[in-house]
């Protein structure tokens, strides 16, 4: 649920946002010629991308390029609210900004794919200048054009400074859309603990349509696919592994480890423990 929601605008889009709400929340982002930076003030999420997945801690930041994502944010222990600035990067805005030509570091100097999700560890410059922000959240009226346009070249070169090269490489490739398979999506997805519905957003697909695709690929419904092959991989870790159940449950796409136990149980006749005794 939103509590707070702010944002500074540029050539009528919104280039900046200041967003304060309660976790659990998934937020889903279709960046078509347009790509993305977050930074967590506060709050923990994971990030899936088609065929990725990154984890996002609080005072932390995440680049995604232009695509489609999920961001799955998590419950905080004390049930607090969560605080997270948004800059949304556009080819004109980036041209507005740097005067109609594009600085070497925003070009791509090679060949390799880039990857569409990269997180930005703590850095304590980055961090000063988006807790700066909040003043002209604040005070809309105050950042005008001009100053909207030295501020964002400014977060711009900071992202460069701070980032590696893997961060810095995907500065230079962030509006070349990357496509992967249908199965390339389910494969690198199909232990993760996300739904059906987030399977076919990922795969640009509605519903129903990727459900006749995966079947007519995979020979079998998703969730009965799915839960058959989380239940094989967790298997096989009871038999040749000492992970705790619980740990097991969630490596494998489990949210809930009762529910883990519940399905195994279902399926191979006994519960995980006399599964593992047994083996």
């Amino acid at each position: 649920m939103i509590d707070q929601y702010q944002q500074l605008t540029l050539l009528n889009k919104s280039v900046l946002q200041r967003v304060v709400f309660k976790p659990p929340f998934k937020a889903k982002e279709e960046m078509i010629g347009e790509s993305c930076f977050i930074y967590s003030i506060r709050g923990n999420s994971t990030v899936y991308g088609d065929t990725e997945r990154q984890y996002l801690h609080s005072r932390e930041g995440v680049l995604m390029k232009c695509g489609r994502f999920i961001n799955q944010w998590h419950a905080n222990d004390d049930g607090g609210l969560n605080e997270a600035v948004v800059m949304h990067l556009y080819p004109d805005v980036l041209k507005l900004i740097y005067d109609g030509s594009t600085p070497d570091f925003l070009i791509k100097q090679n060949d390799l794919p880039a990857k569409a999700i990269q997180v930005l560890k703590y850095n304590e410059a980055l961090e000063n200048y988006i807790l700066g922000l909040r003043f002209y959240f604040d005070n809309p009226q105050l950042a005008d054009d001009n100053l909207l346009k030295l501020k964002l070249k400014e977060l711009v070169l900071l992202l460069y400074k701070s980032g590696n090269q893997m961060f810095r490489d995907l500065l230079g490739s962030l509006f070349d859309e990357r496509k992967s398979s249908f199965r390339e999506i389910i494969n690198n997805h199909i232990f993760e603990p996300i739904s059906v519905e987030d399977l076919a957003y990922l795969t640009h697909l509605s519903l129903s349509t990727f459900k006749r695709k995966f079947r007519a690929s995979f020979q079998n419904s998703p969730a009965k696919f799915i839960r058959t092959k989380r239940l094989e991989k967790a298997s096989d870790l009871l038999k040749y592994s000492d992970k705790r159940i619980a740990d097991i449950s969630y490596e494998c796409g489990f949210s809930d480890p009762k529910v883990f136990t519940k399905s195994f149980k279902m399926n191979f006749g006994v519960s995980p423990s006399t599964f593992r005794k047994s083996h």
